[in-house]
């Protein structure tokens, strides 16, 4: 079994358990309908593969983003997958909601079924059920996640940039952004609209701008020991996570993951503790000059897996 940890910004650390051969593939019921789709033009066929999806996350006793039919209904449109009267009754749905939305909801709804159980932690009820006691202990909560697919770091739909979004997070998506509800938003701060995706990482938080050099990084994983690292969110930050790690985490010769990262803070505190290579994943992209830091963008690592080098 081969595990990774990762910290992301709720304070959690979670475990993944990778059980499955790289492969890439549609979700099951798409592969069922193929012959059909195939036969399909590109805006058509796009739109049945949405609905599909839907009956899928039905199936599973999920509620899909996607408008359409319910249940029932889209089980007999289905019947008819190609014919002019389902095309009919299913785009009266996206024309209802937009075409800005009506993609971007398809694409989430893909990534739900791809994604399995990861993606159904939408509530603070559900971390509490997969909460580990003895990983982070009392430092930072854990959560371990098993028998995550990671087929979805072949899916191009996690990363599909789109600048044109609101400035206010869309009603239907709000329960997603805030644990259903656990988290209250605020709407008077500026809106970032500045994605850097394939493009260069930020270079405002670390003094070389996306540059990590060997020395700078030894300098930081000496800092951290001494308990001074600033990071990039402050000494105390920097002191808990790695406290955690320490009491939960055997990191040891071990191989770390670390998803979003334009600050090398987490890396330098991996490395503090043993970790003998760290791989950093970020959108846009940073060159690492330390032997034992490797540094990725999303393409990057969806070409290692999609050939099987990862």
């Amino acid at each position: 079994m081969n595990y990774g940890f990762l910290r992301i910004a709720t304070n959690k650390i979670f475990a993944f358990e990778n059980t499955n051969d790289p492969s890439i593939t549609y979700t099951p019921i798409i592969q069922k309908h193929a012959p059909v789709l195939d036969t399909l033009d590109s805006s058509d066929s796009s739109r049945m593969r949405g609905q599909l999806n839907r009956l899928q996350l039905f199936e599973q006793g999920l509620e899909p983003i996607l408008p359409g039919p319910e249940k029932t209904e889209l089980e007999e449109l289905i019947k008819k997958l190609g014919s002019a009267s389902t095309n009919d009754a299913i785009s009266k749905h996206e024309e209802d909601i937009g075409d800005w939305k009506y993609k971007l909801f398809a694409r989430l709804d893909n990534i739900r079924l791809h994604c399995g159980l990861l993606c159904q932690l939408n509530s603070l009820k559900k971390f509490e059920e997969y909460t580990d006691p003895e990983l982070g202990r009392d430092v930072i909560p854990s959560v371990v996640v098993p028998n995550v697919d990671f087929a979805i770091l072949a899916l191009e739909d996690i990363d599909a940039g789109d600048m044109t979004f609101p400035a206010v997070i869309p009603e239907e998506l709000q329960d997603f952004y805030s644990l259903n509800g656990a988290y209250t938003f605020r709407w008077d701060k500026l809106i970032r609209k500045d994605a850097y995706l394939e493009g260069e990482a930020e270079k405002s938080l670390w003094p070389t701008g996306n540059v990590w050099n060997e020395d700078d990084i030894n300098e930081a994983v000496k800092a951290v020991e001494a308990k001074t690292f600033k990071g990039s969110y402050g000494v105390d930050e920097v002191n808990t996570v790695r406290e955690s790690l320490l009491q939960g985490v055997a990191m040891e010769g071990k191989s770390v993951l670390v998803i979003g990262s334009s600050h090398p803070r987490i890396e330098a505190i991996c490395s503090s503790l043993g970790a003998k290579l760290v791989s950093t994943i970020e959108y846009g992209e940073i060159i690492s000059n330390h032997p034992q830091i490797k540094t990725e963008t999303p393409s990057t690592i969806r070409k290692q897996y999609l050939e099987g080098s990862l």
